[in-house]
């Protein structure tokens, strides 16, 4: 579906296609490799864990919520390994697709908490993290949850549940979640004539680009993952 003819929120239109982002955003080919034997044990098992879950990756259904792609769970994987003792965060923990490949590239003490508002779903990412020191996943409420735990050092936003989530008047309680020169992650950026196929996905996308773009306190770049896809990358500059 092309949102070419839609008005633009906040001032953020889409462009899509190949000529959409620069060529120098573009991730090297090891990110757009699709063979789960190469992916860490415990990022195959929370694939399992989606499949049986019915918690389908992205594109694949999209009335329904879903796991982050593989390359951008690479990216997350190699964010999380940038931030050597570091505490880190996700708010949206699905079944734990995007939990495990943070996880798999926490070092030298860092940590991770992660939360789900859905009760099946975090019941269950909990067991599959239940040997891990270093991974807790909570039920309930991000916005309630994260702040007496914050400031974090990196946080993936990935289940909101509300658009209105990223409204400008709400910018100031989310940045300060991370600190200065924290990261803010994004994903389902599309940059492919296909990648959405109904208006909601495409209200949300503006939504995180006006969000991180248009805020004097984050510097944000889009890298382009796949064809279809990017993520969204906004460091906390004040």
């Amino acid at each position: 579906m092309s949102a070419e003819n839609d008005p633009p929120l906040y001032g953020v239109t889409f462009a899509f296609g190949a000529a959409a982002l620069p060529d120098e955003t573009r991730i090297c080919e090891v990110f757009e490799r699709d063979d789960a034997r190469l992916y860490p044990p415990i990022v195959r098992q929370a694939m399992a864990l989606a499949e049986k879950l019915d918690f389908l990756p992205l594109g694949k259904d999209p009335e329904k919520d879903s796991s982050c792609i593989p390359a951008f769970g690479q990216l997350l994987q190699r964010l999380a390994a940038d931030k050597p003792g570091g505490r880190l965060a996700e708010a949206g923990t699905g079944c734990g697709v995007g939990t495990a490949w943070l996880a798999s590239g926490l070092r030298d003490g860092a940590s991770l908490v992660s939360v789900e508002s859905d009760a099946t779903r975090a019941a269950a990412a909990a067991k599959l993290f239940a040997d891990r020191d270093d991974v807790v996943v909570h039920h309930g409420d991000s916005a309630a949850i994260l702040p007496a735990l914050a400031p974090f050092d990196l946080l993936f936003f990935d289940g909101l549940g509300s658009i209105d989530d990223l409204l400008p008047e709400h910018a100031s309680f989310i940045i300060e979640l991370v600190c200065i020169g924290g990261l803010l992650l994004f994903d389902d950026i599309p940059t492919g004539t296909d990648a959405f196929e109904h208006q909601p996905d495409i209200i949300w996308a503006q939504r995180k680009l006006a969000f991180a773009f248009h805020n004097p306190r984050l510097s944000a770049q889009i890298v382009r993952l796949t064809d279809d896809w990017s993520g969204l990358v906004a460091t906390r500059t004040a």
